[in-house]
């Protein structure tokens, strides 16, 4: 679990360093190996990216560390698609190692929208759902299933917002945690990331209001 824990953030971070060195510095030399599809895939172990992990715990601690699993890989994986737009071009990123990114991402995917442990998450009502969403809009996008992307999105504004948000702009499921202040800016942070993802697929979640005022803006006033 720690090796995982330590990981997956250290993967997301070093390929959006690598990354901005190219794009900045133009090092035509540079060795991109954090973000090749093999250095993916030792995330997990066996033919599926994730189940091979969760085979490796006990039963009685699988739920508990997929769910833990799922949020980790939101945070890594999330910044690995952004840092893998800023490399196409790049002589060290060649276009079939973008493909098995996205195929690995694709496999990934599946896991993530059809398994139970991805389904608990999905159906998490507190910021562990809103991440989810930003999840697996981010990579439906990645991988070319803009119809996905748009439904996740589409199904924020009940699932996320409507439920998240009071019509005063509370949220009181983050705030009944022991860091209230962290987890409402937190859960608001993936909403906004919600509302920027759903610019790509022509849903407007940034002026959407229930009919009793609930919204990501009356949320943000808030908190001001």
């Amino acid at each position: 679990q720690s090796r995982i824990d330590a990981a997956i953030p250290s993967m997301g971070d070093t390929g959006r360093s690598l990354a901005l060195l190219e794009v900045f510095f133009d090092l035509e030399r540079l060795e991109i190996e954090t973000l090749k599809p093999e250095a993916v895939a030792q995330l997990g172990d066996g033919s599926h990216p994730v189940v091979g992990f969760l085979q490796q715990r006990p039963a009685v601690r699988e739920a508990m560390l997929a769910r833990q699993l799922v949020n980790q890989l939101r945070r890594g994986l999330t910044s690995v698609v952004d840092s893998e737009a800023l490399l196409r071009g790049a002589s060290a990123w060649r276009a079939e190692d973008h493909e098995r990114l996205v195929a690995w991402f694709r496999d990934y995917f599946k896991w993530l929208t059809a398994s139970k442990h991805g389904q608990d998450e999905a159906a998490a009502s507190n910021n562990h759902g809103t991440w989810y969403d930003v999840q697996a809009a981010t990579i439906a996008l990645f991988i070319g299933d803009t119809a996905a992307a748009r439904r996740i999105c589409e199904e924020a504004r009940a699932h996320r917002i409507a439920k998240h948000i009071e019509p005063d702009g509370r949220q009181p499921l983050e705030l009944r945690r022991t860091l209230s202040l962290n987890y409402t800016l937190f859960n608001l942070d993936g909403l906004f990331r919600l509302a920027r993802l759903g610019e790509h697929v022509g849903v407007d979640l940034w002026h959407y209001r229930t009919d009793d005022g609930r919204g990501i803006r009356v949320a943000l006033d808030w908190m001001l």
